[in-house]
């Protein structure tokens, strides 16, 4: 795992700055040719870090959260505000009302949730405190006693 001194924040934000004009290049574009063009409303950004260790950006209203391969970081006026070690687990998204970031287990089907309010990680080993919805469209929360739906793609 890098250390914070090793991950160059100054360089995940401005990528992402320019996934996020891009995205208003191509929104641009698509109106102007009256075509539709399937956007994520929260300018997700996905990419590859130098070790092709993912890394997956989410613009929230108070920061930017940044997971980064096994280090998850909330960034806010490009000063790291909270992090939290997320080794083998895979970001599945934040969900609508941007507190709760949801996370899947890299070698099951074992899910946590990282209140980022509070910063406190619920991990779920039992597999009954956090799963998905029988239709598979949201995830349950009863951690929370909350129905969190997969966001919708504009």
């Amino acid at each position: 795992m890098k250390s914070l001194a090793e991950l160059d924040i100054q360089q995940l934000l401005q990528h992402q700055l320019l996934q996020h004009q891009l995205l208003q290049h191509h929104e641009e574009q698509s109106e102007s040719n009256h075509e539709h063009i399937s956007i994520n409303p929260k300018n997700d950004s996905n990419t590859l870090d130098e070790n092709q260790h993912p890394i997956k950006s989410v613009s929230l209203h108070f920061g930017t959260f940044i997971d980064h391969g096994s280090l998850s970081l909330l960034v806010s006026e490009q000063k790291i505000i909270k992090t939290w070690p997320t080794q083998n687990w895979t970001l599945l998204f934040i969900d609508q009302t941007e507190r709760f970031a949801i996370f899947e287990a890299d070698d099951s089907w074992l899910m946590s949730i990282l209140d980022l309010q509070t910063g406190i990680w619920h991990e779920d080993t039992q597999g009954h405190m956090i799963y998905f919805s029988d239709d598979g469209n949201a995830i349950i929360d009863n951690f929370h006693s909350i129905i969190h739906p997969f966001p919708v793609a504009a």
